[in-house]
């Protein structure tokens, strides 16, 4: 689904991306971990577009990303939902979820029909329609960020460190709510500082290290192996030492 070919990128004539070339699947969940300034973030901003790299290029489903914007990223089906809560406190759960429609074209009766597949998916949705965004508990203003995404029917949702702030409960809820839109169809990449919770929702891992992958694989068996482990250290992926 998406491929990352030969990209650098950086800011202020720096680079954090160091010739990154990356094949995301289709239809999976992959989790990029690593230490912090290792590059994940940046790796997430380079795909949706809104980091354009100093070279290389991003495709999805073939089609070049690179150098269209992030709304030109939205028209490829690429969604990013960001850290920090990105909801309208004031409004609504259905306001919250209906403005994810305005990043795409249909008429009211196909936009009721999409809302109620989410209502479907995330019950949340439904049952807290009228509740102010503000008022639900971390978890569920996740739910429902991804319900809002879900909208426009993009073929990728990006998770920029979604576990941030999120009691054992929420959590849970996290994770269900990944693994709902994976059944879904959507293919799903999240960036984790918690590698634990972030490779055992995930189905492909991925380590990043000094802007590089370090290594790639089966989530499971990079939580798994000993000598993966041996570099899981706080909870943060660093090289070990020689």
């Amino acid at each position: 689904m998406i491929e990352i070919d030969a990209v650098s990128a950086g800011y202020g004539g720096g680079l954090v991306l160091r010739d990154v070339s990356l094949t995301i699947p289709e239809g999976e969940t992959t989790c990029i971990v690593g230490p912090n300034g290792a590059g994940k973030s940046t790796m997430l901003k380079v795909i949706c577009d809104d980091l354009t790299p100093s070279a290389g290029e991003v495709r999805v489903a073939g089609v070049r990303v690179t150098g269209r914007t992030p709304a030109g990223a939205i028209d490829c089906g690429v969604v990013m939902i960001p850290q920090s809560n990105a909801l309208f406190p004031e409004m609504t759960v259905r306001e919250n979820v209906l403005l994810g429609a305005h990043a795409v074209k249909g008429s009211a009766r196909v936009h009721a029909a999409r809302l109620a597949e989410l209502e479907a998916l995330f019950p949340v949705v439904g049952e807290r329609a009228r509740t102010h965004a503000g008022l639900l508990s971390g978890g569920q203003r996740r739910m429902v960020e991804f319900a809002r995404a879900l909208m426009s029917r993009p073929r990728v949702v990006l998770l920029d460190e979604p576990s941030i702030g999120l009691d054992p409960k929420s959590l849970e809820l996290l994770s269900a709510s990944i693994r709902t839109m994976a059944e879904a169809g959507t293919t799903v990449v999240l960036v984790e500082q918690n590698v634990r919770f972030g490779l055992a929702a995930a189905t492909t891992g991925v380590i990043m290290e000094g802007g590089t992958v370090f290594a790639t694989g089966p989530a499971a068996d990079l939580l798994a192996d000993p000598e993966m482990r041996a570099v899981f250290i706080g909870g943060h992926a660093v090289r070990a030492a020689s």
